[in-house]
């Protein structure tokens, strides 16, 4: 079976231009299947199978159809000798909901909830959305739903990021033209929050802190785990088996970035490994985890509450890991390469709170109270 995209030049449309087509060989018989779009002989690249982006306006467009179309052909829509290629959809929510598949498959728990949260409200606000609707008077009417919903300034501007990252992906793929990406123009403000992250007083607390429960003893080891190891990602410490864990060294690959991971493990959370025999032993599936994740988090609150330490959950061990490194004279491009972070900038949002009391002291020496 040989599958092209051609452009059918035997016949001009009104505009002067050719329609584009899918021509499927196999053996002696020949199919043809409309993309429904078209092109002048120069603006095509018959090399590529592909309209030349710089040529047309359009071009991206059409040619994310011709890729989707040709995958559709030889991924789903063969069978036998039974053709029956699906058009690619102009379904935003469809797209949307494709990423929310894609963060489930990744086990990216808090990432695919909020995308669930998100697309539900999107489809409260309008049932339905073309990826041509969603322009600049789209997202201002969706900000001022999520107002009138009672939605508070961060929360608002969290659910726009889940909806940039979707249309993110239209851009790169093709399916959005890039001057109509309505975020080059759009935004939205952030209030600053105070991260949770626990002094090293604390953390000894919540360490000595004598515990009767199976479960809230296993939510502070973990919890303790995480610190002693620069803050390793809660869904990671459940995946954790003796294999990780290489001449004195935790060697793992996080899940949500696929980047392998190799630090010297610290005596503490040998220790606290050793007990749980090299693993925690909570299944590898994404309800397991999520599970096990929200039933801990609760515990290390009512852990917590006693000690005078606020609401704490797994990753507050990464922020307090980060402060009490920075404390210590770790520069901040080591604390990175410790959290796994790709780039700094990551890392000084982490840090951002510490550098605040740092300006806050200075000012207070310049200027010194009466």
């Amino acid at each position: 079976m040989k599958i092209k995209a051609i452009l059918w030049d035997h016949r001009p449309l009104a505009d002067k231009t050719f329609p584009i087509k899918i021509r499927i060989t196999i053996g002696s018989k020949v199919k043809y299947f409309p993309v429904n779009a078209s092109a002048t002989v120069k603006q095509w690249d018959a090399k590529s199978q592909r309209v030349k982006v710089d040529t047309k306006d359009n071009a991206a467009a059409i040619n994310e159809k011709i890729r989707e179309m040709l995958n559709a052909i030889e991924s789903n829509y063969l069978k036998g000798e039974t053709l029956n290629p699906i058009p690619p959809t102009d379904d935003f929510y469809k797209h949307f909901q494709d990423r929310i598949d894609y963060t489930k498959a990744k086990h990216s728990f808090g990432h695919y909830k909020r995308l669930k949260t998100v697309l539900q409200k999107m489809k409260e606000f309008r049932s339905e959305a073309r990826i041509q609707d969603i322009n600049h008077d789209f997202l201002k009417a969706f900000e001022l739903f999520l107002l009138k919903r009672g939605n508070c300034e961060n929360t608002i501007y969290e659910n726009f990021v889940r909806v940039k990252t979707v249309v993110k992906e239209l851009v790169r793929s093709g399916r959005m033209e890039y001057h109509k990406n309505p975020f080059l123009n759009f935004k939205v403000d952030k209030k600053r929050v105070e991260r949770v992250r626990l002094t090293i007083d604390q953390i000894q607390a919540l360490e000595s802190v004598v515990l009767k429960k199976d479960q809230e003893i296993k939510a502070r080891d973990m919890y303790m785990f995480s610190f002693y190891c620069a803050g390793v990602r809660f869904g990671d410490m459940c995946r954790l088996n003796k294999s990780n864990f290489i001449d004195g060294r935790l060697v793992y690959t996080m899940h949500k970035t696929n980047k392998e991971r190799s630090l010297k493990l610290m005596p503490q959370a040998l220790e606290i490994i050793k007990r749980y025999n090299y693993t925690f032993n909570i299944k590898d599936t994404f309800n397991s985890i999520s599970s096990a994740n929200a039933s801990l988090n609760g515990f290390l609150k009512d852990i917590a509450k006693p000690l005078n330490i606020p609401p704490i959950s797994f990753h507050t061990s990464r922020h307090s890991f980060t402060d009490y490194a920075i404390k210590n004279g770790v520069d901040i491009h080591t604390i990175k390469d410790m959290l796994g972070h790709a780039t700094v900038t990551m890392t000084e949002v982490y840090a951002k709170s510490f550098y605040t009391e740092k300006t806050d002291e200075a000012m207070d020496k310049l200027f010194p109270k009466k």
